[in-house]
């Protein structure tokens, strides 16, 4: 199955993995196809990745069109967490308490730069914590 130009998908993690580190990253963009068939795939920042992707090495993000359409203005990403490996993020909302804050899945975000930033940012504390001994 060709997967269309715009498309969300994930890209699959290679190489051994720890029972805990996802399976897929992302999310990403289809951006173009190959002469070969692969997909050329753009991050949140609308940058296209240096490869291009054969089609089982890509998730397609499930379409919910069936599901009523509401966008509130996100302010940040608090945290994550996994469940059944569906990733949710706990989202502050811009002009509501904190205490309105809610769990909302990956694949409702319609904005994937603050899911990227949000991520970059986990990656900057991990290694700004000191080595153990």
């Amino acid at each position: 199955e060709r997967i269309d130009i715009g498309k969300t998908v994930f890209l699959k993690c290679e190489g051994l993995l720890n029972k805990l580190e996802p399976r897929f990253k992302g999310p990403y963009k289809v951006s173009g196809h190959t002469k070969r068939g692969n997909y050329i795939i753009k991050n949140a920042l609308n940058e296209t990745l240096k490869d291009s992707y054969p089609r089982h090495k890509i998730k397609l993000v499930e379409d919910d069109s069936s599901l009523p359409v509401e966008s509130a203005e996100m302010e940040r990403i608090q945290k994550h967490k996994i469940i059944d490996n569906d990733t949710l993020y706990l989202v502050k909302w811009k002009n509501l308490p904190l205490s309105e804050s809610s769990w909302i899945p990956e694949k409702y975000f319609n904005n994937l730069k603050q899911i990227n930033d949000y991520k970059s940012g986990l990656q900057f504390v991990k290694s700004q914590r000191p080595k153990r001994k």
